[in-house]
């Protein structure tokens, strides 16, 4: 929700608690301090994941487009897959994971299969609606990890059978 429009919800969804009697008023009002809190959760969030990045991984906080593009260590990468993230090892990582996990799991991200024209999509609709600030020069080299990394499978239903050993049904 951009800030004007969530104010506006606030202060109607205020108005109406107010006028309203009985159960009504206090769901409306556990619904605002709900949606309050989430909102200072979710600015806070942002500050314990840096802490915890801190902890666990320091040159992960590199705020340079450089810095944060090389590849993961060796030690946490198995089969191509940053193991603390699950990301796919491969330069830019460290972009799509300081960006990313302020406000979502990268599950998210894994999950996702978009065209760079999708991601672009998707970060233009998180920056209008959800407050994702703007992402500067970091914005090529995470929307490159993206493409390239977490791009639409052409394979249909399912994966084409291959090495198939065809044989004769007899009668």
């Amino acid at each position: 929700m951009k800030k004007q429009s969530r104010d506006q919800v606030i202060l109607a969804a205020a108005a109406f608690a107010t006028r309203s009697r009985g159960c009504a008023k206090w769901l409306l009002q556990a619904l605002l301090c709900l949606l309050l809190l989430s909102e200072v959760s979710c600015q806070g969030k942002q500050e314990e994941n840096r802490q915890a990045t801190a902890q666990s991984d320091p040159a992960a906080l590199a705020d340079s487009v450089e810095a944060a593009a090389l590849p993961p260590p060796d030690s946490d990468v198995v089969d191509g897959i940053h193991v603390p993230t699950g990301l796919i090892a491969d330069e830019g990582y460290v972009l799509v994971r300081n960006n990313c996990i302020s406000c979502h799991s990268l599950n998210l991200v894994k999950n996702k299969r978009a065209t760079r024209e999708g991601w672009l999509s998707t970060i233009r609709w998180m920056q209008q609606t959800q407050g994702l600030w703007d992402l500067g020069e970091n914005e090529k080299p995470i929307l490159d990890y993206l493409a390239r990394n977490y791009a639409p499978d052409d394979m249909g239903r399912r994966k084409q059978l291959t090495e198939v050993e065809w044989y004769i049904l007899k009668e």
